[in-house]
């Protein structure tokens, strides 16, 4: 039997190759395994870990239903919230120009919206937060469809009252690169026709955030983005 060296098996292809089934394992142990918290743990773990790659998201964003159900069921689990959002974050901001896959978002971007938005609302854990702000902040990215039902979710309320209370930033910064996401559709536009104070108190978070001395220069800037996209939309 023909056995690879060490280059064949550090080729992009295999590397490739070994995380689309890796990440194939961890749905598939998740389905199995629906009422086991530390098996989900475990599988989101890795999950998130080989989400961070950027290689082909297919099997995560398959897979997206299954870990939107081990939220729903271990909404109490904030590590397990952190893995689920970390990865499903990085599915999205990885999915790139792929139709197929746009159509397999469009079937569960309800359950991703109502579900990372759920716990922006009422977590008090950090971590959690600011991992499915960031969630939010991709899927804002990925078309109007899914755009449609962040504002359908009330998710600049969810922010603004947010925002008010936690300080992180992380946090912060996801709501900046959320607003600069939302300005590429016009749903919030159509909101903020209709009720001008909303918008106001966007403009309001933004120039707050700005002006906050804990927040990183970085932060800053996109805030600073942010408002000037506000301004031109």
């Amino acid at each position: 039997m023909a056995t690879l060296d060490l280059e064949d098996l550090l080729s992009p292809e295999h590397l490739d190759g070994f995380k689309k089934k890796s990440a194939e394992e961890c749905i598939t142990a998740m389905s199995k395994h629906r009422r086991h918290n530390g098996v989900l743990f475990e599988a989101l773990k890795r999950l998130s870990a080989l989400s961070k790659l950027g290689y082909n998201t297919v099997p995560i964003i398959q897979g997206l239903e299954e870990i939107i159900q081990a939220v729903q069921t271990y909404s109490y689990d904030t590590r397990l919230l952190v893995y689920a959002f970390c990865t499903i974050g990085n599915g999205l901001l990885h999915l790139g120009e792929k139709p197929r896959l746009h159509m397999l978002i469009d079937h569960t971007v309800g359950l991703v919206a109502q579900s990372s938005l759920r716990v922006v609302a009422v977590s008090s854990n950090l971590g959690a937060v600011a991992y499915a702000s960031y969630t939010v902040a991709c899927l804002a990215g990925v078309n109007d469809n899914a755009r449609k039902y962040i504002i359908k979710e009330n998710a600049l309320t969810i922010f603004i009252e947010k925002a008010a209370v936690c300080t992180d930033d992380y946090f912060l910064e996801n709501i900046c690169t959320f607003i600069i996401s939302m300005v590429k559709g016009q749903d919030m536009k159509t909101q903020f026709d209709t009720n001008q104070e909303l918008k106001g108190s966007v403009v309001k978070m933004l120039q707050d955030i700005k002006l906050d001395q804990n927040c990183t220069s970085t932060t800053k800037n996109i805030a600073a983005l942010a408002l000037l996209k506000l301004e031109e939309y």
